[in-house]
C-alpha cells in the first residue's frame, strides 16, 4: 500500500517509501502491485497532464481538489480493481475551470468506477473508455459539470448509471449504453432543468433494456441511431419541458415506451427506406407513447418509412394538439390512437399505401374539450385508410373530418384489381352507444355517407313517408342523391328518363322488397345499391331490371346478405362493368338477354359488342360455408361476354348449387354448341382471390381443376338448350312468287296481314304496357304448367340418366320465379277485361303451339 500527497511544492509518496519526486512539466506515477493506491492532488494545477499507471493496483483512489488540479490527467485503470475519483475545485468562482477538465480514464478492464463531479464545470470533457467494466456510477452534480463528457459503458455488465443533477450538467454529453448480452439497464437520470440538453444516447450492438429519466423543466434529447439501439427502452419525460426522441434504423426504438413531458414531445422514426418492410421491421414498431400521467401541450410523431410505427399505441390524460404523420407503406398499420382527451385538433396524415390500415382512432370526446376540437384525417395513399375504425361521440359527431376525395376518394377503402372499392370496410363507432355505422363512399360524386346517429356525413336523401315507398325519378330529382329505404317494407324505384338516376344510391329495405327498374339508355349509370343487413336472417328481395342499351354501366351492388337477388339485363350492354357483391345471398339470379337485337357474329370480340352482360364482376364468396346458397345465370344467345366470377372457396359445393344456362335461341349458337355463343367466363378463386382461370371457347386456359373450371364447363354442358321452348321457324317472305294463283294467294295474305298490322299499330301505344304485364304473369303460369307436364312425362317414361329433364324443369322454374318481383313491382294488379279477353285468345293459340312442340323440347 502506498499513497501520494502532492502539495504546492513537492510530490510526497507514502511515509513508508519516504520518496520525494520534484515537480516537473510531465509527471508519471506508477502504483505498486496489489493493495490500495491513493493519489491526492490538493491545489491548482497540481496533477495537470499527469500520467498515472494504476493497472497493477487492486483499488485506485484519486482526489482532485483545486482549479484544474487534474486537468488533462490520464489514468490507466486497474485490471481487475475499482476506481474512485472525486473532483471538487473548491472554488466559489463559477467561471473558473473545474478540477478534472479533460480527465481521461482508460484501460482493458476494471471492476467498478465511481466518479463524483461536485462543482461548476468540474468534469467538462470527461472521457471514460474502459473496454471491460462491471459497474459504472457517474455523478455530475455541479452546473455544467459534465458538458461534452464521453462515457463508454458498452461493456458494463452489472450496472450502468449516469446522474445529471446540475443545470446543464450533461449538455452535449455522449453516452454509449451497455451491450444487450449484459441484459442491464442503461440508466441516465436528469434531475434539474436543462440537465440533458442536446445529450445523445448511443447503442452500438444489439438491444437491451434501457431507461432514461429526464429532469424537471429540461430540454431532453434522446438519439437512437442504428439498428436495435434503443429496443425495449423506457424514456421518462414526465417531468421534462421538451422531449425529443430520434430513432434511426430498423428496430432502433422497437417496443420502446415513452412517457410524454409537460410541454412538447417530438418523435421521429426513420427505418431503412430500402426495406420492403414487415410488422417485425421499421424503426418504432410497437412503440408506446404514454401520456396518462402528464398533461402535454403538443405531441408530434412522424413515421417516415415502411412499417415504421406498426402497432403504435398512444394514450394521453390531456394533450392540446396531436399530430401523426404516417409516410411509409403500412407505417401506422394496427395502431391505436386514443385522442379522446385532446383538447384541440387531432391531425392524422396517412401518406403511404395502406399507411393507416386497420388503425383505431378515438376522436376528442370529453366534456372538457374545446368546442372546436377537430379530428382531421387526411387519406392520401392508396387504400391508406382502409379498415380504419373511427370512434366518435354522438353529441359531437361533426368533429370527424375525413378527407378521401381530396386525392383519390377510394383511399378510405380496399381496392380490387380494377382499382375500385372492393368492400366498404372503414367503420364508424358511436362512443355513446358503441353502435357501428358502415362508412360508404360514392366514387362517382366523391361523397361519403353512413347511417347511424353519429354519422358526420350528411348527404341529401330522398325521404320515403310511407312504409311502402315508390320513387318515380321522372318526377323526383334522383341524380347523385340517396334513397334510404332501409326501414321500409317495400321500395320501388323507377328510372325512365335519360341519365335521371346516374350516380344514384339506393339503400334497400333490410327485411323487405326492393325493385329498381331502369328503362332508358344511360339512365342508371354508376348506380349504387346497398343492403345493410349483416346476417342473412331476413326476407330481403332485391331486383334490378336494366332494359335499355348501356343502361346499368358501372353499377355497384353491395347485397351480401340479401335473401333473394334478381338481376335482368335485356338490351345491348345494359349491364356492364358492374360489381355485384353477393357472398352470402341465398338465391342469386342473373338473366342476360339481348336477343331482340341479334345479328350473326362469330368471334368473342363481336359477341362483346352485342351482349347484354359485359365485363361484370360477380362475387359469390365462400360457397362451402353457405351450402344452401344457389346461383343461377341465364345467357340467351350472344348475351354474355367476358364476365368474371369470384369464389373464395367451395367450387365442389358450387357444382351442386350452380345453374349456368346457355340458350341458343333458335340456333343463334350456329348448331356447334354453347362455346360459340358466350364470350368466355373468367374465374378467380382462393381465400385471397389470387388464383385466376378462364373458360374461353369451351376450353379451360390452364389446369381444368383450378377454380372449378371443369365443374363450370360440365354445368354449362348439362344445361345447354339448343332451341328455346316454343321456337317457330322464320317464314319465307319470298313464297308465292310462282303461278298466278299462288301470287294471288300471296297478295290476299298480304292484304289481310296489312289490315291486322294497321289495327295493331293503332292500339299498340295504349295497350303495350298492359299486354307486357299480363303476358309476364301468364308466362309464369305457363312455365309452371310445363314443369308439371314434364314431371308427368318423366313419371311415365322414367327419369333420364343424365338428369337433363330435371335440369330443364329447374331452369323453367327459376325463369318463372325470376319474373315475379320485377313484374309485380311495375304492373297493376287489375287489367281491363276486354284487353284480358283479347290477349287470352292469342295466348290460347300460343299454348296449343307450345304443347305440340313440347315432346321435341323434352327430347333435347
Amino acid at each position: 500500500m502506498w499513497s501520494v500527497v502532492w502539495t504546492s511544492s513537492v510530490l510526497i509518496f507514502s511515509a513508508k517509501s519516504q520518496l520525494i519526486i520534484p515537480k516537473s512539466s510531465q509527471q508519471t506515477a506508477t502504483c505498486d502491485t496489489g493493495g490500495e493506491c491513493v493519489l491526492q492532488c490538493e491545489g491548482n494545477n497540481l496533477c495537470q497532464s499527469m500520467l498515472i499507471d494504476a493497472s497493477n493496483a487492486n483499488t485506485f483512489s484519486l482526489n482532485c481538489s483545486g482549479i484544474q488540479s487534474c486537468d488533462s490527467a490520464q489514468i490507466q485503470s486497474p485490471i481487475s480493481g475499482t476506481i474512485d475519483i472525486m473532483c471538487d475545485k473548491s472554488s466559489a468562482d463559477s467561471a473558473a475551470e473545474g478540477a478534472c477538465t479533460s480527465l481521461q480514464v482508460f484501460g482493458a478492464s476494471a471492476k467498478n468506477i465511481t466518479v463524483q463531479c461536485m462543482q461548476t464545470r468540474d468534469c467538462v470533457a470527461l472521457n471514460i473508455s474502459i473496454s471491460s467494466l462491471e459497474a459504472s456510477n457517474i455523478h455530475f452534480n455541479g452546473e455544467e459539470s459534465g458538458v461534452g463528457a464521453y462515457i463508454n459503458g458498452r461493456d458494463s455488465s452489472d450496472s450502468f448509471r449516469v446522474f445529471c443533477n446540475g443545470y446543464h450538467a450533461c449538455t452535449s454529453a455522449q453516452i454509449l449504453c451497455p451491450r444487450s448480452e449484459h441484459s442491464i439497464d442503461c440508466h441516465v437520470e436528469c434531475d434539474v432543468a436543462g440537465a440533458c440538453e442536446d445529450m445523445s444516447y448511443f447503442r452500438e450492438a444489439s438491444p437491451s433494456f434501457k431507461s432514461v429519466i429526464c429532469p424537471d423543466l429540461s430540454l431532453c434529447y434522446i438519439a437512437c441511431n442504428g439498428t436495435d439501439q434503443c429496443r425495449a427502452s423506457q424514456f421518462y419525460g414526465r417531468y421534462a419541458n421538451v422531449m425529443t426522441v430520434s430513432c434511426t434504423g430498423d428496430d432502433s426504438c422497437a417496443g420502446t415506451t415513452i412517457y410524454s413531458p409537460n410541454h412538447a414531445l417530438h418523435i421521429e422514426c426513420i427505418g431503412d427506406a430500402a426495406d420492403v418492410g414487415s410488422s417485425s421491421t421499421g424503426a418504432c414498431h410497437w412503440l408506446t407513447i404514454n401520456g396518462e400521467h402528464t398533461a402535454t401541450n403538443e405531441v408530434r410523431v412522424e413515421c417516415r418509412h415502411n412499417y415504421d410505427c406498426f402497432g403504435l399505441s398512444f394514450h394521453t390524460v390531456s394533450t392540446r394538439v396531436l399530430y401523426f404523420m404516417f409516410g411509409g407503406e403500412r407505417s401506422g398499420d394496427a395502431a391505436i390512437i386514443n385522442a379522446m382527451n385532446v383538447t384541440d385538433n387531432v391531425t392524422i396524415v396517412c401518406n403511404g399505401s395502406e399507411a393507416c390500415f386497420d388503425t383505431d382512432l378515438y376522436c376528442p370526446s370529453n366534456a372538457g374539450n374545446s368546442a372546436t376540437a377537430k379530428c382531421l384525417v387526411d387519406c392520401v395513399g392508396t387504400s391508406s385508410c382502409a379498415k380504419m375504425r373511427f370512434f366518435i361521440p354522438n353529441a359531437a359527431y361533426d368533429r370527424l373530418e375525413l378527407q378521401c376525395s381530396e386525392h383519390n376518394g377510394s383511399n378510405c377503402f380496399t381496392l380490387n384489381e380494377a382499382n375500385l372499392p372492393l368492400s366498404y370496410d372503414a367503420d364508424l363507432y358511436c362512443l355513446d352507444t358503441f353502435a357501428r355505422s358502415e362508412l360508404i363512399y360514392n366514387r362517382w360524386n366523391g361523397q361519403l355517407y353512413c347511417r347511424e346517429a353519429c354519422c358526420p356525413f350528411v348527404v341529401e336523401e330522398i325521404d320515403c313517408t310511407f312504409d311502402e315507398c315508390v320513387v318515380d325519378c321522372a318526377y323526383t330529382y334522383c341524380d347523385g342523391r340517396t334513397i334510404n329505404g332501409a326501414n321500409k317494407a317495400l321500395l320501388n324505384v323507377v328510372c325512365g328518363d335519360d341519365q335521371e338516376c346516374n350516380e344514384l344510391t339506393v339503400i334497400c329495405p333490410s327485411n323487405g322488397e326492393c325493385n329498381i327498374v331502369c328503362s332508358t339508355p344511360n339512365g342508371c349509370q354508376s348506380l349504387t345499391v346497398h343492403h345493410l343487413a349483416e346476417t342473412n336472417a331476413n326476407q330481403a328481395h332485391i331486383s334490378l331490371l336494366c332494359e335499355a342499351q348501356s343502361q346499368c354501366d358501372g353499377v355497384i351492388m353491395n347485397v351480401s346478405y340479401a335473401n333473394l337477388v334478381q338481376i335482368e339485363a335485356r338490351n345491348i350492354h345494359s349491364l356492364s362493368n358492374a360489381y355485384i357483391y353477393a357472398e352470402h345471398v341465398a338465391v342469386l339470379q342473373l338473366v342476360c338477354d339481348s336477343t331482340a337485337y341479334y345479328y350473326a357474329v362469330s368471334t368473342s370480340s363481336a359477341i362483346a359488342e352485342i351482349a347484354a352482360c359485359v365485363d361484370n364482376h360477380l362475387f359469390v364468396g365462400d360457397v362451402s360455408s353457405d351450402d344452401d346458397d344457389s346461383i343461377h345465370v341465364y345467357c340467351t344467345g350472344h348475351s354474355c361476354a367476358v364476365n368474371t366470377i369470384y369464389v373464395e372457396d367451395g367450387w365442389t359445393a358450387l357444382a351442386d348449387n350452380l345453374d349456368f344456362v346457355v340458350d341458343s335461341n333458335c340456333g343463334q349458337c350456329g348448331g356447334v354448341g354453347w362455346s360459340s355463343c358466350i364470350g368466355g367466363v373468367n374465374l378467380v378463386c382462393g381465400a385471397a382471390l389470387d388464383t385466376t382461370q378462364s373458360l374461353m371457347d369451351g376450353v379451360c386456359s390452364a389446369d381444368a381443376s383450378e377454380c372449378g373450371c371443369e365443374i363450370l364447363r360440365a354445368d354449362i354442358d348439362a344445361n345447354y338448350v339448343e332451341e328455346l321452348e316454343g321456337c317457330v321457324s322464320q317464314i319465307d317472305t319470298t313464297a308465292g312468287a310462282g303461278n298466278g294463283d299462288e301470287e294471288g294467294a300471296g297478295v290476299g295474305g298480304g292484304v289481310v296481314a296489312g289490315v291486322v298490322l294497321a289495327m295493331f299499330c293503332a292500339i299498340a301505344g295504349g295497350l303495350a304496357l298492359w299486354y307486357w304485364c299480363w303476358y309476364k304473369k301468364q308466362q309464369r303460369e305457363l312455365h309452371e304448367l310445363n314443369i308439371e307436364d314434364e314431371s308427368g312425362d318423366e313419371a311415365a317414361a322414367g327419369t333420364d340418366n343424365d338428369g337433363t329433364s330435371k335440369r330443364k324443369r329447374s331452369h323453367h322454374k327459376q325463369q318463372s320465379t325470376l319474373d315475379i318481383s320485377i313484374t309485380d313491382a311495375v304492373c297493376p294488379d287489375v287489367l281491363p277485361e276486354n284487353l284480358m279477353d283479347s290477349i287470352q285468345e292469342n295466348e290460347d293459340d300460343n299454348d296449343e303451339q307450345e304443347e305440340l312442340q313440347e315432346p321435341e323440347i323434352t327430347a333435347n
